[in-house]
């Protein structure tokens, strides 16, 4: 059992330690990685602790936001579960009230997260949340949702005829979209939250939003 610990401070505190200290007396066979001062480590030392540990623990070290996206930004790299064990249930409630917005959070709900008594040494104690789990699920669901909506996209043409002019934006979705091309105006009112900004046409694999504007003159109405 690989564990690692990781501590903004530059030392651990008394009781910590002594955790730290029954660990390695009843587990000998267990080894313990302690990374002090989180903020400063180089990102791919940090890296390569977590990528060989099987439980990762820590006091308050992802409390501050930053902290909590460095590490997402971590384990979402991961696709191996990873425990991530915190020495009180109000850590992890707040680590989870900060995460239920992201929407990447399908990336990293394979990692169990939970929270642990250190005066107590058996992991298999811990209690996990499955808050981001079902959060996840939820999201999963929208995200297919509105892939399926993009990908019908071609199936709901307003009528209209576009002429491309000059594409100024960029990205693999623009790349086909020639001078004088003209296309099937698509409703995209469900994904839209500017519709008078400009009209939608298929791209290259996806549905993309041309603008008339002074600076982007990307389209024409075909009369």
């Amino acid at each position: 059992m690989n564990i690692l610990v990781l501590e903004n401070d530059f030392e651990l505190d008394n009781e910590l330690s002594k955790f730290i200290q029954r660990v390695k007396e009843n587990n000998p066979e267990s080894t313990v990685n302690i990374l002090y001062d989180f903020k400063n480590k180089d990102k791919q030392k940090i890296y390569n602790a977590v990528s060989e540990a099987d439980f990762i623990v820590s006091q308050t070290t992802l409390v501050n936001t930053w902290q909590i996206d460095e590490m997402f930004r971590l384990l979402s790299k991961f696709p191996k579960q990873k425990n991530i064990l915190f020495t009180s249930e109000y850590t992890v409630e707040d680590l989870c009230n900060y995460l239920l917005d992201n929407k990447d959070i399908h990336k990293i709900d394979h990692h169990k997260i939970g929270h642990f008594s250190y005066y107590d040494i058996d992991f298999s104690k811990a209690i996990y949340t499955n808050i981001l789990t079902e959060r996840a699920d939820i999201l999963r669901a929208e995200l297919a949702k509105e892939k399926e909506y993009r990908d019908t996209a071609p199936s709901r043409p307003t009528g209209r005829k576009i002429r491309v002019l000059d594409v100024v934006a960029f990205g693999s979705a623009f790349n086909g979209l020639d001078n004088g091309m003209i296309l099937d105006e698509l409703i995209m009112s469900d994904q839209d939250n500017q519709p008078s900004r400009g009209v939608w046409v298929w791209g290259n694999g996806e549905p993309v939003k041309l603008l008339r504007e002074r600076n982007a003159m990307e389209y024409e109405i075909v009369k």
